[in-house]
């Protein structure tokens, strides 16, 4: 039974693989292509919550969510892509019973999304690596988890350059971490598109 259950987990982690690589391929291949559908953020927002919740719940975390809502020009999909992988790792990465602030804010040029935990951060040598694929810190980070190669971090920044966004990261070790995502709101993209 040991050994059984031992396969099967291995078995789990190499699907979990595979499937973060051809999550990759697709968004690399996706790439060029153009842009159309208008997307109501608030929707975006409320999909990938529902998908985490049930991990956060697990922990006993809140996601505390304010601020605008606002329409831009992108793929609904790949922006829930986006936003789950995002706060899975902040849910991942905080401590039991602890709060995460997810705000946004509209302006007629520019949608910023911060999402902030309080948990265990990332230390600073390893921040500018933390996008490239398979790239996990060796620290208390990466041994609090069983499951994840790397890719999340690297899907996530594809997925914003498709977007004409920005993703950038700060954090500190045992205070937390802070990912501020920008996109062009949908009157800027019509606009730099004609």
């Amino acid at each position: 039974k040991r050994v059984l259950g031992s396969t099967l987990e291995e078995v789990g982690k190499l699907e979990h693989l595979s499937s973060s690589l051809l999550h990759l391929a697709r968004h690399e291949q996706e790439q060029h292509e153009p842009l159309t559908e208008e997307v109501q953020f608030r929707n975006v927002v409320e999909q990938a919550m529902r998908r985490v919740e049930p991990v956060a719940r697990g922990k006993g975390i809140t996601i505390e969510r304010q601020g605008d809502d606002a329409t831009i020009i992108g793929d609904p999909l790949r922006l829930v892509d986006l936003f789950v992988i995002v706060l899975d790792n902040a849910i991942k990465y905080s401590p039991e019973q602890s709060a995460i602030q997810f705000s946004t804010t509209a302006s007629k040029k520019l949608l910023t999304i911060s999402i902030t935990d309080h948990g265990v951060g990332i230390p600073a040598a390893d921040l500018p690596h933390i996008f490239r694929r398979f790239y996990r810190a060796d620290t208390s980070r990466s041994k609090n988890t069983t499951n994840g190669y790397g890719l999340g971090l690297a899907i996530a920044k594809h997925i914003v350059e498709r977007h004409h966004g920005t993703i950038v990261i700060t954090s500190e070790e045992g205070k937390g971490t802070a990912v501020i995502i920008t996109f062009p709101s949908a009157s800027i993209q019509e606009t730099s598109a004609q």
